[in-house]
Order: C-alpha cells, then structure tokens, then sequence
C-alpha cells in the first residue's frame, strides 16, 4: 500500500510550490537545470497534505526521466520520496511502456541517491550543468 498519492497539480498548490521553490535549502538540493519536453508535473499528498511534488518527463518511446521534490521538509527522511519514485517509476513502466527511467541527482544530494538507490536506480555517468555535477541514474524494465 502506497504511503503517498500522486494527482494532479490544482491552482490551490500554486503558492505551496512557489514557496518550496523559492526555499534555498530546496533549490540548493535539486536546482532546475536542462531542458525537458512533455513536462506531466503532480502532486503529492499524504494522508490529505500536500508535501510536494513530482514529474515524468522528457517521454520518448523508449525512455522517461523522473523527478521529485519533497516540499514540506518535516517529510523528509520518512519513506515518501521512495514510495513516490516507485509509484512514477511503475507508472513509466506500466502505462506509458518505456524500457528505460532515468534522472539526474547532484552528487552531493546523498539522501535522494540513497532513496534512487533503494528504488532500484543504477548510476550509469556523470554530467555538468551550470556549474552542477549530477550522477546519472537509471532503472531498467525487468
């Protein structure tokens, strides 16, 4: 049973999400590098609060990149972030029939790698970005 849902992000999660973006702790932890294509962003809850929010991206045939940002930081280090990594990865997987999701984390970012890790993820490179060094990760469908 999923600890987190993921739904669709409303107008009334707009000024959670500013808030969260402008935190420099946040944007410290996953600054907004790249350039994506069909960009789907959610939601996610638990128990009712909204705590952040997520993205599959970057969709081809082949492949999806995933992303997540835990807003509220008292939800922090308490599984979420795995169960929804797991949820979008199924969800990449499952409806949208990718073989490959991947995504970038800083190197520095030690508990989101220790959460992709756990998810199952693999480092495959590394990679700079405006002055960021990311590990780039992926999970294969099995």
């Amino acid at each position: 049973m999923s600890k987190a849902l993921i739904r669709a992000v409303t107008s009334e999660d707009d000024s959670r999400i500013s808030l969260w973006l402008s935190d420099s702790e946040i944007r410290r932890l996953a600054p907004s590098v790249g350039r994506w294509f069909d960009i789907r962003k959610y939601a996610i809850d638990v128990a009712g609060t909204h705590i952040g929010l997520c993205s599959v991206s970057n969709v081809t045939q082949d492949e999806a990149e995933v992303g997540i940002t835990i807003g509220r930081k008292d939800y922090w280090g308490k599984g979420y972030g795995a169960d929804v990594v797991n949820q979008l990865t199924e969800f990449c997987f499952n409806s949208l029939g990718v073989r490959r999701v991947y995504l970038k984390v800083l190197h520095s970012n030690l508990r989101a790698i220790k959460c992709y890790e756990k998810c199952g993820f693999t480092r495959y490179g590394n990679m700079a970005v405006d002055g960021h060094s990311f590990i780039l990760m992926e999970r294969l469908c099995s």
